[in-house]
């Protein structure tokens, strides 16, 4: 049983060292990861920086004796069932999320794959854990449990116990799965008995169908706490824009959040913001009112990015997709001055070729300009994310063609140091929020479009085999 153990602690040890490490070097994908798993906005930062002092803290542990081993035992444990249980979430919602567990050394989308990896890799922490406290309470009783029990009876026990662990399991994967049914079953009675459910949209070549906005939890700069009827108007529709201290884009709308706020013939103007009450001051100023929030509102309303902007009817529904980016925000306030909150039943216009390339500003080389500007005259934009799974599938085929055609990076990250030790040298467009994507309607990356004489020449690429497509259809340079 000892040399079990140790094999089991030094198992244990090697992984926890390798994710630690590949978390340190590449911690803005950490970060990402962290807030893709749906952790709240307000203590994701903490999380992603504590999980590699965890992680080193269990394998040092593991390498002491007695207590010690217990303890890190027990720390990895806790660790792999936190992320077992993160996994199992994000799997039983359908987001099919990066699972970043190793860094950008294997940055694959989740599957039950990772759970079953993982659930081998709590195992080995049992085993750590009984072989590093053979004395004592509670393996103890473990162990005059077991005693005078033959080979075949002890093998049959803890198979017995293993399959009950199975079945609690199991049950509780099914219970969660049976809650999240009965709440989609819930949100499509309400939208189908929804006067409003029945609007559609003004002039767009798609429908778009309200749905039910969600209960919100939001405190103002008071501390007092606000429900969705304390925020969300009766007389008028309610523009949600959701913001974040961290975000470049959202600090250039703080004087139309002034204006707008101040203008009570307009949108009711609710800005809501994820992070700690002093950051949101010193970005957004004392003059914006601006909600905090703990980071469910934007999963809730379904918001990926900010800046990113709903409408809430008088009736409380949702009656917009999504708008992100500044200049998008604008356009979609504009449009609601002088409507009928009855009315408010918009989307943004399909993306057609021909349409003008979207006014958005990106950075190249340090400078900020126009995407279009950063295009030149033909060139393919493709989004990008370095820690994007699907991406790095299809890196390699890039790679190929990048000096045939002709092509700009447009990477939601906030560095191109990984890219271009991955070996790009394409010009490289910054978009941390997303702007450009989300003019585009673009749904994530790998995605891909041309932009040829400040106007859209392709249709927008979707996924690897749609973006190694259009570049395939691209005239080679030269």
């Amino acid at each position: 049983m000892e040399f079990v153990a140790l094999i089991a602690r030094l198992a244990l040890v090697g992984t926890f060292v390798i994710s630690a490490v590949a978390k340190i070097r590449d911690a803005d994908g950490a970060r990402q990861a962290v807030r893709d798993f749906g952790v709240p906005a307000g203590i994701a930062p903490l999380v992603a920086t504590s999980l590699a002092p965890l992680e080193l803290a269990s394998a040092a542990l593991l390498l002491t004796t007695d207590l010690g081993v217990t303890a890190g035992a027990l720390l990895a444990l806790g660790l792999l069932a936190a992320f077992t249980a993160g996994i199992v979430t994000n799997l039983l919602r359908g987001n099919r999320v990066d699972c970043h567990c190793f860094g950008a050394m294997s940055s694959k989308p989740l599957s039950w794959w990772s759970v079953a990896r993982n659930s081998a890799m709590m195992l080995l922490a049992a085993v750590a854990l009984a072989g590093g406290t053979t004395q004592g309470w509670p393996w103890q009783v473990v162990s005059e449990t077991f005693e005078g029990l033959s080979t075949a009876q002890t093998w049959l026990a803890v198979g017995l116990i293993a399959l009950a662990l199975v079945v609690v399991v199991l049950a509780t994967l099914f219970f969660a799965l049976l809650q999240r049914y009965g709440a989609l079953l819930l949100r499509l009675e309400a939208l189908e008995s929804s006067p409003a459910g029945a609007h559609h949209g003004h002039g767009h070549a798609h429908e778009f169908a309200p749905w039910a906005a969600p209960e919100i939890a939001a405190v103002d700069a008071s501390d007092a706490d606000l429900t969705l009827d304390d925020i969300a108007a009766d007389d008028r529709a309610s523009l949600f824009v959701f913001v974040a201290p961290w975000c470049e884009a959202c600090g250039e709308l703080v004087d139309d959040f002034k204006a707008w706020q101040a203008d009570e013939t307009g949108p009711n103007v609710v800005v809501l913001s994820g992070g700690e009450r002093d950051a949101i001051t010193a970005k957004f100023g004392p003059d914006v009112r601006v909600l905090a929030h703990d980071g469910a509102p934007v999963d809730d309303y379904r918001v990926e990015y900010t800046p990113g902007a709903v409408v809430v009817s008088t009736d409380r529904m949702v009656t917009v997709t999504p708008s992100y980016g500044t200049d998008d925000v604008r356009r979609l306030y504009s449009a609601l001055a002088g409507r009928e909150p009855q009315d408010l039943v918009i989307g943004p216009p399909p993306v057609r070729e021909g349409d003008p390339a979207p006014d958005v500003m990106v950075e190249v080389d340090g400078e900020r300009m126009p995407i279009a500007a950063a295009a030149g005259d033909d060139a393919v934009l493709l989004f990008w994310d370095t820690t994007c799974g699907f991406c790095q599938q299809i890196e390699a085929d890039v790679l190929r063609r990048q000096e045939s055609v002709p092509l700009v990076l447009v990477l939601r990250g906030d560095s191109e140091t990984s890219v271009r030790e991955a070996g790009f040298t394409m010009p490289v467009a910054l978009d941390p929020t997303f702007g450009v994507g989300g003019a585009l309607q673009a749904p994530g990356t790998p995605t891909a479009v041309r932009l040829r004489d400040g106007e859209i020449a392709s249709t927008v690429a979707v996924g690897g085999p749609e973006v190694l497509n259009l570049l395939a259809s691209v005239r080679v340079m030269g």
